[in-house]
C-alpha cells in the first residue's frame, strides 16, 4: 500500500475521531466548536490527499488535490480565529461580528478555484522523481500564488500571537505552560508545512506535496494536551475562589434577579449573615431602606461595572453599616450573563473622620465669618464699618477706570446727637444709632449704607444719573429722620445733615470725593441751624 496513502489516511481517521471527541466540550465552551471545524478542515485536506498520492491519471489527481484544496483554505482562518477566541476573556457578540471578516479571503479563494477550475498553488502535476505519486510545479507566475502564501503567513502568525496572549494571561502555571506548548508546536508544524509544500516544489519535483503528513505531530500534541488540561474550563478557578476566600472585603454574588446565590466569608464577619441566612433573598434583605438605587441598576445593565458608590446596609443584628461598593456584570467568554458581582467596603471608620472633618470644618468656617464681621462690619449697628466702606470704595474706584460708569456718595451727620447722648446717656445714644441705622438702610433699598464713625454715615449710588435725582434721595432720607425718636419714652428730634459728591467731579480721586462730600455735608449742617435761629 501507498506509504503516503496510509499516513494521510490515518490522519484522516484520527481526525475526524478528535473532532468527535471535542465535540463534548461544547457545553463548557462555545471555542471547542472553533477547534471541531479546523480539525474538520484538516480531515479533509488529508482525505483529498491520500487519494491524490494514489491517481492514476492526471485528471484524478487534480480533483482529489482540489478536494485537499477546501482544507489548506479553511484551516488558517479557522486556527486564527480559534486562537483569537481564546485569548479574549470578555468575547461578546460584538466581538464575535468583529472576526467574521476573517472568512472573506478563504471563501474568494475557494471561489476562484470553483469558477476557474484550477489550483491557485501548483501550475502542473508530473510524476515525482520518487516514485511516491505525483509532484507539482508552483505557480509563481501568477498573483494568487503570492496572495496565498501572505494570507497563510498572515494568519498564522497572528494566530500565534493570540495564544501566547492567551497563556500569558493565564493566572494558572499549568495553562501558561500549555500555552507555550501549542505555541511552539503550530510554529514548527506551520514552517516545516510552508517549506515542504510552498518552498521545496521550486528547487526539486523529488516529492509530492506532503504538509499534512506533519498534521499528525499537531494532532498527537493537541490529543496529549487535551488530556493533560482542559482548556475549557474557567482557568484558575481553585485560585480565584482562594483569593476571594482571604479578601477582607464582602463580596456577594447575585442572579439576574438580585438574590443572593454565594458570599465570602467576611460577609458573615461583618454582617453576621451565613450564605443560608440568605440564599434566594433579594438584595433589598440588607439594605437600610429596602429598595435599589434604580439610576445605577440602569447604570450597570449598561456599562457592565460601577464604581465607588455609597450605600448603608443593615447587619443581622440592626446595625446600621455604611459601605461603598463595586459592582460588574459576570459574563463567559461568549458573552452570555453569569450574574452580579458585588464588592463591598465598611467605611464606618472613615465616616467618623469626615463627620470629625465637617464639624471641624464648620467650626472654622463660623470662626472666619465671626472674624470678617468683626473686622469690617459695625458691631452696633451691623452695618460696614469704616474699613469695609474704604476697601469697597477703592473697588468701585478701580471698576470705573474699566466702564467710566459715574457714581456718587452721601456724607451724613446726626442733628442733635450729642445733645441726646450727654443728656439721656450713652446707651439712650446706642438705641438712637440703631435706630438710625435702620431709617437708613430703608432709604438704601437699591444700595448700601455704612457707619465711619460716631454719628456719620456714609451712602453709596451706583446707579447715579442726574443731580436733580441724587437730590430726590436726600429728601428721602431726610423724610424718615422728621419723625421723633423715641428716647426713654421722651420724644427726641434727630435731624440728618446730608452732604453729596460724585466721583467725575472729584476728579476721580477717593480722597476728594470725601472731602468734598464732607465740605457740603457741614454746609447742609449750617444752613440748618442758621434756620433754626
Amino acid at each position: 500500500m501507498h506509504i503516503l496513502f496510509s499516513f494521510a489516511f490515518t490522519n484522516f481517521i484520527l481526525f475526524l475521531l478528535t473532532s468527535l471527541y471535542i465535540g463534548e466540550k461544547i457545553k463548557k465552551s462555545k471555542a471547542a466548536l472553533l477547534l471541531i471545524f479546523l480539525y474538520l478542515s484538516f480531515s479533509i485536506w488529508c482525505f483529498g490527499s491520500a487519494f491524490f498520492y494514489l491517481s492514476e491519471t492526471t485528471a484524478s489527481a487534480f480533483f482529489w488535490y482540489h478536494i485537499s484544496s477546501i482544507g489548506w483554505l479553511l484551516f488558517p482562518a479557522f486556527t486564527l480565529h480559534f486562537f483569537v477566541r481564546l485569548s479574549f476573556s470578555a468575547y461578546n457578540k460584538k466581538l464575535k461580528k468583529k472576526f467574521y471578516f476573517i472568512y472573506v479571503v478563504p471563501v474568494i479563494f475557494f471561489g476562484m478555484e470553483v469558477l476557474f477550475h484550477e489550483t491557485l498553488l501548483q501550475k502542473d502535476l508530473i510524476e515525482s522523481n520518487s516514485g511516491l505519486g505525483w509532484a507539482m510545479t508552483l505557480a509563481t507566475d501568477r498573483p494568487f500564488y503570492y496572495l496565498y502564501v501572505l494570507y497563510i503567513g498572515l494568519y498564522i502568525g497572528l494566530g500565534m500571537v493570540y495564544v501566547r496572549k492567551w497563556g500569558a494571561g493565564m493566572t494558572s502555571l499549568m495553562h501558561k505552560e500549555h500555552g507555550k506548548k501549542m505555541f511552539y508546536m503550530t510554529a514548527v508544524v506551520g514552517i516545516a508545512g510552508f517549506f515542504v509544500d510552498l518552498i521545496l516544489p521550486l528547487f526539486s519535483h523529488y516529492l509530492p506535496p506532503f504538509s499534512n503528513i506533519l498534521l499528525f505531530l499537531l494532532l498527537v500534541s493537541t490529543i496529549i494536551n487535551l488530556k493533560a488540561y482542559d482548556i475549557f474550563e474557567i482557568p484558575g478557578f481553585i485560585a480565584y475562589r482562594t483569593i476571594l476566600n482571604t479578601l477582607e472585603d464582602m463580596v456577594l454574588l447575585f442572579d439576574a434577579d438580585y438574590k443572593f446565590f454565594s458570599i465570602t466569608p467576611s460577609v458573615t464577619t461583618f454582617l453576621g449573615y451565613t450564605l443560608d441566612d440568605l440564599k434566594g433573598k433579594e438584595l433589598t434583605y440588607i439594605l437600610l431602606n429596602n429598595t435599589y438605587n434604580l439610576e445605577n441598576v440602569t447604570l450597570l445593565s449598561e456599562k457592565k461595572y460601577l464604581y465607588d458608590k455609597e450605600v448603608t446596609l443593615v447587619s443581622k443584628n440592626g446595625y446600621k453599616i455604611p459601605t461603598v461598593y463595586s459592582a460588574s456584570v459576570a459574563e463567559n467568554k461568549e458573552g452570555e450573563f453569569l450574574g452580579y458581582i458585588l464588592c463591598v467596603r465598611d467605611i464606618s471608620a472613615r465616616k467618623i473622620r469626615e463627620q470629625a472633618l465637617i464639624e471641624s470644618t464648620k467650626k472654622y468656617k463660623e470662626l472666619i465669618i465671626e472674624q470678617y464681621t468683626m473686622a469690617n462690619f459695625d458691631s452696633l449697628t451691623s452695618l460696614p464699618n469704616r474699613r469695609k466702606f474704604f476697601s469697597d470704595l477703592e473697588e468701585k474706584a478701580k471698576n470705573y477706570q474699566a466702564d467710566h460708569k459715574d457714581f456718587a456718595l452721601l456724607y451724613m451727620d446726626l442733628n442733635g446727637f450729642k445733645a441726646a447722648n450727654d443728656t439721656y446717656g450713652h446707651a439712650a445714644g446706642d438705641e438712637i444709632l440703631k435706630e438710625a441705622a435702620l431709617r437708613l438702610k430703608l432709604a438704601a433699598s437699591d444700595t448700601w449704607v455704612a457707619r465711619i464713625g460716631g454719628d456719620e454715615f456714609v451712602m453709596f449710588y451706583a446707579d447715579y444719573k442726574d443731580l436733580e435725582n441724587l437730590i430726590e434721595r436726600k429728601e428721602k432720607i431726610r423724610d424718615l429722620f422728621t419723625k421723633a425718636f423715641l428716647v426713654q419714652k421722651q420724644p427726641v428730634t434727630i435731624g440728618i445733615a446730608i452732604g453729596h459728591a460724585t466721583f467725575c467731579e472729584s476728579k476721580e480721586d477717593i480722597n476728594q470725593l470725601l472731602a468734598l462730600a464732607d465740605q457740603r455735608m457741614y454746609h447742609d449742617k449750617a444752613a440748618g441751624k442758621a434756620m433754626q435761629k
